[in-house]
């Protein structure tokens, strides 16, 4: 009698889907895939022809939390990360300066003194 295994040792990747693996890469090259419908998309259009999720070059992920942001935005609309990878202070927002000791926290333009710190205001 043959074992399992040697049932496996003998199976072989059909032709025709090692052909259908290779058209696969050639439209993931020439296009990009929607992240909510998965339908490919031409690399010049910015939004899916589909469902009209923002796409390709019209969008960036945030280096920090992964967020997909409209390519207008400077910083993400999660986390504040930049294109860059480093922290931005929102609008509406001041930085408590490291620089001079403070804690880095983002701290709303109303209030002269940092809420976690009690630094005062840089300006």
């Amino acid at each position: 009698t043959q074992s399992t295994w040697g049932l496996y040792e003998e199976f072989q990747i059909p032709e025709f889907l090692e052909k259908q693996n290779m058209v696969t890469d050639v439209v993931e090259a020439e296009a990009w895939q929607c992240s909510s419908c998965t339908v490919f998309n031409p690399v010049d259009t910015g939004t899916c022809q589909v469902c009209g999720t923002l796409g390709g070059a019209s969008i960036w992920e945030c280096p920090q939390c992964t967020f997909r942001n409209p390519a207008g935005e400077a910083s993400c609309s999660i986390c504040s990360y930049n294109v860059g990878g480093r922290l931005t202070c929102p609008p509406g927002y001041w930085a408590c300066a490291a620089e001079s000791g403070g804690c880095t926290k983002f701290n709303i333009d109303s209030l002269y003194y940092c809420e976690s710190c009690d630094r005062a205001r840089p300006d």
